[in-house]
């Protein structure tokens, strides 16, 4: 199971990974593809921002729940089989993006005098996942943090994928804490700018 299930953060690796460790074991031996649960996750996805806009916001949120559990399972099944791949991992990647933005231009349908706001965190989600995947496909290498560095950058621990899905999920019922959300964002592209000045080993 350990091999399977790929450490993130203690809410994915306690909750959402088991939860889709529980899928896996009924769908293990079926012709069912990662890329395949890929885009189911992203029609999930999809949905809950219709929802979100129809104003079902229930639904919305247990649609963006399944989402997130088959976009654990899919990378599971990947494992499970070695199927892993460059375009598995670009279409994953692109499924979520379009999940995360697709709950954010919604909440700027439904919220007029966030427009302005909405952009920016749209702006902010793409950038800081570009300079993330930009670290992953290039392969640079950082020093460890120091103890301050630590401290000084944790909340930027909390842009794991499945504490954006939660402040997402709670925005559907309290939406100002998407603010948070975009602070978060803006934090942890400073802690990608310091790295590259700073963290890396030369």
């Amino acid at each position: 199971m350990n091999n399977i299930i790929k450490y993130t953060d203690f809410l994915s690796y306690y909750l959402y990974q088991p939860l889709a460790f529980f899928i896996l074991k009924f769908i293990k031996k079926s012709n069912i593809t990662p890329n395949q649960i890929t885009l189911v996750s992203l029609i999930f996805g999809i949905l809950a921002a219709i929802c979100l806009y129809l104003n079902l916001k229930i639904l919305s949120f247990f649609m963006l729940q399944i989402s997130f559990i088959l976009d654990c399972l899919d990378g599971q099944l990947a494992r499970l089989k070695s199927l892993s791949s460059k375009l598995g991992m670009w279409l994953d990647n692109l499924s979520d993006r379009i999940v995360e933005n697709s709950m954010i231009l919604t909440f700027i349908l439904i919220n007029n005098n966030f427009c302005v706001w909405g952009a920016l965190l749209i702006f902010l989600n793409m950038f800081y996942s570009y300079m993330s995947d930009l670290e992953i496909y290039v392969g640079n290498k950082y020093r460890k943090l120091s103890t301050f560095e630590k401290v000084m950058f944790s909340p930027i621990y909390l842009l794991n994928r499945s504490f954006v899905i939660l402040i997402l999920s709670i925005a559907i019922f309290y939406f100002k804490i998407i603010f948070l959300l975009e602070f978060l964002y803006f934090y942890g592209i400073i802690f990608k700018i310091y790295r590259k000045i700073y963290g890396e080993i030369r």
